[in-house]
C-alpha cells in the first residue's frame, strides 16, 4: 500500500486523487484519495452532511471536482463522454421520479439507452437482440419480471427498487454506485436488495460503491467501509476496524457500543443503554394534577 492509500499490488478500477469540491453554501469536500480495487464491494458511511451522496457523485462524474482528479482505468472521468461512463458505470439513486406512466419494462430498457450507438443494417438487428437479452436478463435475474406488465409508478418501494436495480444491471456496468438503496424500505425489502446486490457482485464480477446510513447494514453486506466526517474519510477498511465504539461516538456524537454479531463474524452497532436516573420522563415532569 502507498503512501497515499492507493494500491500498488492491483490497479484500481476508480481512483480519486487528492480531490476536494466546495460548494457555494460553505460545504467542503476533502481533500479525499481513495482507490477502489475491480469486484470490491465499499460502503460510504457516516452522519448526514458528511459528504457521503456528494462523494458517489463525483464517482459518477456527474459532478467535477473543485480540485485533483477522478480517475476510471487510469482515464480521468472528465476526459470521457457521458455515452462512454454510462456504459460502465450505472447509479441507483434513492428515489426515482418517472414523469409518465412507463411500464416496468419500459423503465428497465432505459437502462439500454448508452449502448444504442448508431446503428445499421445487421449491427442494428444485433444490437437490438442484445438489447432485448440484456433487458430479459435483469428483469429475471432482480424478480421486476414479476410485474413485468405494470405500471412503475403504482409499486410498492421495495418493487420499485428492484425495477431501478434491473435497469442499472441492463445497462451491463462494470461499477454500481447506489445511493442509499435501502431508504423507505421496510426490514425485508432492504435485505432482500443488498442480498441481492451482493449475489450479482459475486456473480457478475461488479464493482459496487454504496451510500449506506444503517451501520449494520453495511457491515454485514460489504467487505470494506469508509467513514466520512466533515468531508474527510476518518476511517476505511474492514467493518471490525472501522466500527469501534470510540469512533463511532465522536464521529455520530452518539453514545453506542460495537459487540460482536450473533449470527455473523461482523460487528454489530447498538446503543448505549442509559441508567434510570439519566433519563427524565416528561410526564414525571408535570403536576400532580393538570389545571
Amino acid at each position: 500500500m502507498r503512501s497515499d492509500g492507493l494500491s500498488t499490488s492491483v490497479a484500481p478500477l476508480l481512483a480519486i486523487h487528492a480531490v476536494s469540491l466546495h460548494y457555494p453554501t460553505g460545504f467542503h469536500l476533502g481533500p479525499l484519495t481513495l482507490a477502489v480495487a475491480p469486484g470490491e464491494r465499499v460502503a460510504l458511511i457516516g452522519p448526514n452532511g458528511a459528504g457521503k451522496t456528494t462523494l458517489l457523485r463525483l464517482m459518477a462524474g456527474v459532478v467535477r471536482p473543485s480540485a485533483g482528479t477522478v480517475e476510471l482505468d487510469r482515464r480521468p472521468l472528465s476526459a470521457l463522454s457521458r455515452e462512454l461512463i454510462a456504459q460502465r458505470i450505472a447509479v441507483v439513486p434513492q428515489t426515482l421520479q418517472i414523469p409518465f406512466a412507463f411500464t416496468v419494462a419500459e423503465v428497465v430498457a432505459l437502462g439500454r439507452t448508452a449502448r444504442r450507438w448508431k446503428r445499421a443494417g445487421w449491427q442494428w438487428r444485433e444490437g437490438l437482440w442484445r438489447d432485448e437479452q440484456a433487458i430479459a436478463w435483469a428483469m429475471t435475474r432482480t424478480g421486476a419480471s414479476a410485474f413485468d406488465g405494470r405500471v412503475f409508478n403504482e409499486l410498492s418501494a421495495g418493487e420499485k427498487q428492484r425495477v431501478v436495480l434491473a435497469m442499472a444491471l441492463a445497462q451491463e456496468p462494470e461499477l454500481l454506485l447506489l445511493d442509499e438503496p435501502t431508504a423507505h424500505l421496510d426490514i425485508r425489502a432492504q435485505l432482500d436488495v443488498l442480498s441481492l446486490v451482493a449475489e450479482l457482485q459475486r456473480e457478475q464480477r461488479l464493482t459496487v460503491v454504496g451510500v449506506i446510513h444503517d451501520l449494520n447494514l453495511a457491515a454485514q453486506f460489504f467487505n470494506r467501509l469508509v467513514l466520512l466526517s466533515h468531508g474527510q474519510v476518518v476511517a476505511d477498511g474492514p467493518p471490525d476496524a472501522v466500527l469501534r465504539d470510540d469512533v463511532l461516538d465522536q464521529v455520530f456524537a452518539a453514545s453506542v457500543r460495537v459487540v460482536p454479531h450473533p449470527d455473523h463474524a461482523g460487528p454489530l452497532v447498538v446503543h448505549r443503554r442509559p441508567g434510570i436516573a439519566d433519563v427524565r420522563s416528561p410526564i414525571a415532569s408535570l403536576p400532580a394534577r393538570l389545571p
